[in-house]
């Protein structure tokens, strides 16, 4: 399996009750989420799309739902990833 560049969103919600983490990596025509507390061992999850356009539509609408329960973007780029790579 070949390592790729996926882009990267990793947003971050922290109140008096938590501080807790969630990523999605998109890469091509699927998407891999982790998420979790702070510190601990994140929780991870791929999900495979017929295309790219696809997968990009569903990763945005996942973002948009993290925002409004104020999760605030706290890093975005290029990342090297394993996900959906054969």
């Amino acid at each position: 399996m070949a390592t790729q560049e996926g882009i990267k969103y990793r947003y971050e919600f922290s109140d008096e009750k938590s501080d807790k983490f969630w990523e999605i990596i998109l890469n091509g025509n699927c998407y891999s989420v982790s998420y979790g507390r702070i510190g601990n061992n994140p929780q991870t999850r791929t999900k495979e799309f017929d295309s790219k356009e696809i997968a990009l539509k569903e990763a945005n609408k996942i973002r948009a739902a993290k925002v409004s329960k104020e999760y605030v973007l706290v890093e975005s780029g290029l990342s090297r990833t394993d996900v959906c790579n054969d």
